[in-house]
């Protein structure tokens, strides 16, 4: 048969009819299936080639954003058009993001999908994957958090939720139909920031000599931290009329303060901040050394 052709019957027989000798079945050649011109770029064959063999089997490829209705088809003979044609048709179906919601531990994804186009990947599946490594102050997160799908693309469309997440982390959500386990669509979402944990006191702050205080930095695990608020409160056992409350803040570079007055209580509350807000509080009570004090008084007797 000429290209693009191929015999509707591999072996014939000549036969004898009476007075006539014919060929049993008769000569015929079909055409080969082809990617159809419908299809434009939408949709990729692999093995690409321009004429596909009755009983040819070829996978399926969209382009990014669409998802194929089929992971592969085969070309398959109709003998009464006397052509092939691929089973079962392809198609390339549009996936749209539509909102991205996230809290500190959760997130949800909504999807759209063309009415009736949808139902192929009714059955979609969604893995939410941490995007990269925590830094080791961190807690590890599981390799995969637990996501469901609702809604099904009943209403042309559906929200994926993920729960269980680290807080201000990138995640990389993806969604696979279960019948292919193809990608139909994939997105990274970082989950917000929450308030972060309690800080440390330095070693040295049972009775800070110098009166200055220390604490380690926070990590930006739970979120960025924009600095330290210092609650203070002074007193003196020698003098009942003495008491003052400070509120303080510092940048998230500054890990020191020192307190202003010798021969003094202090309790000192200290939280670090995120754009969450204020986190755990952690205190200390310490006095702060008096002999600077006795020694400006005997200075001022003499």
């Amino acid at each position: 048969c000429a290209e693009g052709y191929e015999p509707l019957h591999p072996w014939i027989r000549c036969t004898r009819q009476g007075s006539i000798n014919v060929w049993d079945p008769d000569i015929a050649c079909i055409r080969k299936c082809t990617k159809s011109i419908i299809w434009n770029l939408s949709i990729q064959l692999s093995p690409g080639k321009r004429y596909y063999g009755t009983g040819e089997r070829v996978s399926v490829k969209c382009r990014d954003g669409y998802e194929a209705s089929e992971a592969s088809i085969t070309c398959v003979r109709q003998d009464s058009a006397r052509r092939s044609v691929w089973s079962p048709e392809p198609r390339c179906i549009e996936i749209k993001q539509k909102r991205v919601e996230s809290s500190s531990d959760s997130l949800s994804l909504t999807l759209s999908c063309n009415k009736g186009d949808c139902e192929s990947i009714w059955d979609a599946k969604a893995t939410c994957q941490e995007a990269s490594e925590c830094v080791s102050s961190c807690e590890p997160a599981p390799s995969d958090a637990l996501c469901r799908i609702e809604d099904q693309w009943r209403v042309q469309e559906a929200t994926i939720t993920c729960s269980s997440l680290q807080p201000f982390t990138q995640y990389h959500v993806t969604i696979r139909s279960k019948s292919t386990n193809h990608p139909v669509y994939s997105v990274m979402v970082t989950t917000n920031a929450t308030v972060p944990d309690a800080p440390e006191f330095g070693t040295n702050n049972d009775i800070p000599k110098d009166r200055t205080i220390s604490w380690k930095r926070l990590s930006d695990c739970k979120g960025v931290i924009q600095g330290y608020q210092l609650n203070i409160a002074a007193w003196r056992d020698y003098n009942k009329t003495f008491h003052e409350a400070h509120l303080v803040r510092v940048s998230s570079s500054v890990t020191t303060y020192t307190m202003g007055k010798p021969g003094t209580n202090y309790s000192v509350e200290i939280r670090g901040f995120t754009a969450a807000g204020l986190g755990a509080p952690q205190t200390r009570t310490f006095s702060t050394d008096i002999s600077e004090i006795k020694q400006k008084r005997e200075i001022g007797r003499a």
